[in-house]
Formats: structure tokens, sequence, C-alpha cells
């Protein structure tokens, strides 16, 4: 069965942001000055999207990437291992392997397991996401565009919140703030269908990121799950 809700665990907004400007301070191909002027708002600290560094699996012992591990992928070494474990033990199906996310769990007491591992617990939180079949509650952030899985890559992210990759140009940045105005304040659409007008936007600029197959960009629901659940 193809996967299509999960559990992460993500870092918390304001981390997200102070990270975000750390980085490009130490991108020497970048000019962190400039960008944080024509990116910079309030919101950004916001921000309760797929983009938020999710905690990912340790990489098992025979994968390419075991020996090349990030500074960051060093930290949480023992509850990346659970997550990693648990993918292990997840249905193994063609149908489920598709476009699957590595790093969501399957159960919210999996991701409580992993969450009481956590070396800096207080700079993370555990998030529901959904694709294709959404149920809406009062638990639910809201909407963001981007990829289930891979870098969990935020067209909402990445054009606005925190531009890197593939930011608007001078000359389409009023008309994508324009189209994210209606975005809440978890800087996330409250619908499926307001994101739906954005990621068709979005398909129609050269200077986008592009996608690999038909349909690579989801439409993915981010629902809260309440601290007193795993704390």
């Amino acid at each position: 069965m193809k996967q299509r809700s999960g559990y992460g665990i993500f870092l918390k907004s304001h981390k997200l942001a102070a990270w975000y400007e750390q980085s490009l301070a130490r991108n020497e191909t970048s000019d962190p000055a400039r960008i944080l002027k024509d990116s910079s708002f309030p919101q950004r600290s916001s921000y309760r999207g797929i983009f938020r560094l999710p905690l990912i699996a340790w990489p098992s012992s025979d994968s390419p990437s075991a020996g090349a591990a990030t500074e960051r992928d060093q930290t949480n070494r023992s509850a990346r291992q659970l997550v990693r474990r648990f993918k292990e033990q997840a249905p193994r199906t063609e149908d489920y392997l598709k476009d699957d996310d590595d790093n969501l769990l399957d159960s919210i007491d999996q991701a409580q397991q992993v969450f009481a591992l956590l070396e800096r617990a207080e700079d993370y939180e555990i998030c529901l996401l959904r694709r294709e079949r959404f149920e809406i509650s009062p638990n639910t952030l809201g909407f963001d565009v981007g990829y289930w899985g891979g870098d969990h890559f935020s067209l909402v992210a990445d054009s606005y919140v925190v531009p890197a990759w593939r930011p608007p140009p001078p000359q389409d940045q009023d008309e994508v703030k324009s189209l994210l105005s209606v975005l809440n304040k978890q800087m996330l659409f409250d619908s499926a269908a307001e994101a739906r007008v954005f990621l068709d936007f979005y398909r129609s600029k050269a200077w986008a990121e592009k996608e690999r197959y038909e349909g690579e960009f989801q439409i993915i629901q981010v629902d809260h799950v309440p601290a007193a659940v795993y704390l």
C-alpha cells in the first residue's frame, strides 16, 4: 500500500530560522546581507511546514552514506538509529517503497520512542503528515507543497520563507508575495485548494525547481501532535 501518512520529528520554527541565517553566513558564494534584506519578514520564525530539517534515519552500516554523515547528522545518533530500525521493519512492497519518505514513522508510538532519545528534545516537535487523503482536524496547521521525502524541499519555503536554491527573481517577487499573502500564521495554506493555486503558478515559471517525474510535487497536510502526547 502506498505510504499516505506518517509521523516526523521536525526542528521547531525558531531553530530553523537561526539555522538558515547561520548557513547563509557560512556560504562563501552567497550575499547573506542582501538575501536577508530582500526576504526577511517576522513570520520566518513561524513557519511550520515540511522543510524544517526533520530527523533523518541513521544510515545502515552498508549504506554508501554511512561514512559521509554531515556534522548536523552526527547528533541524535541513537534516535536516528531507532528511526532506521523502525523503517526496516515496515512493509517492503513495491507500492509502499515508491516515493516513500524514509524518515516518517508509521505510528505515534514509534515517534514517541524516537523522541525520547533526542539529545535536545526542546528543539523538536512531532507532526503528522498526510497526502492525497486529507483529514482536517483541530490540530491541522495547514498545507505545504513540496517533496514527499527526499530533502523535504518546500516550494513555499524556498520561494519565500528561507530562499536558498531557486528563489524567485526580482521581477517575480511581488507576484509570489501576493499569491502567498493567504498563508496563515503558521506560514502554510489553509486549504489544499489554495496550495494547488500556488503549485500551478510555480510549475509555470522557468526559474522554478523542476519535477523529475509528473506529480513529484505533492500537496502535504501538516498536523501538530500535542506535546502532552510525547513529553
